[in-house]
């Protein structure tokens, strides 16, 4: 019985290994294939970048929602896309005088007083 119950306690932690492989390899892949020994779901937080089974991504922590792919298609209040949308977000310029912006360019759209000009009012 003893030899049986040694033999169970192996086979688990066995299995245990052999499944946490994937947290070996990227530590925020939170699930895996079995038959191409892929990852398949990423943790909270972070996605698969490019193709399926690749390595698993931080997301931006300032994106306030995402496309089905991933894409970032808003930014919390107070940031911006640097660019272009889907982009990472960025903190707005300190421009206490801009009244609203733009939340992809980070440009001023209208001034408390004088007239935007890009990212300030002048």
């Amino acid at each position: 019985m003893k030899t049986m119950t040694t033999t169970l306690l192996l086979l688990v932690v066995l299995l245990t290994i052999a499944s946490a492989q994937v947290s070996l390899t990227d530590p925020y892949c939170s699930a895996v294939s079995n038959t191409t020994e892929l990852c398949t779901e990423c943790y909270p937080g972070y996605y698969q970048a490019g193709v399926a089974g690749g390595p698993c991504v931080l997301q931006d922590p300032l994106c306030a929602s995402y496309s089905s792919s991933e894409v970032c298609t808003s930014c919390y209040l107070g940031y911006y896309f640097a660019g272009v949308a889907g982009a990472r977000c960025q903190l707005l310029p300190a421009n206490s005088n801009c009244a609203t912006y733009d939340f992809v360019s980070g440009n001023c759209l209208s001034c408390w007083w004088g007239a935007p000009q890009g990212q300030i009012c002048a």
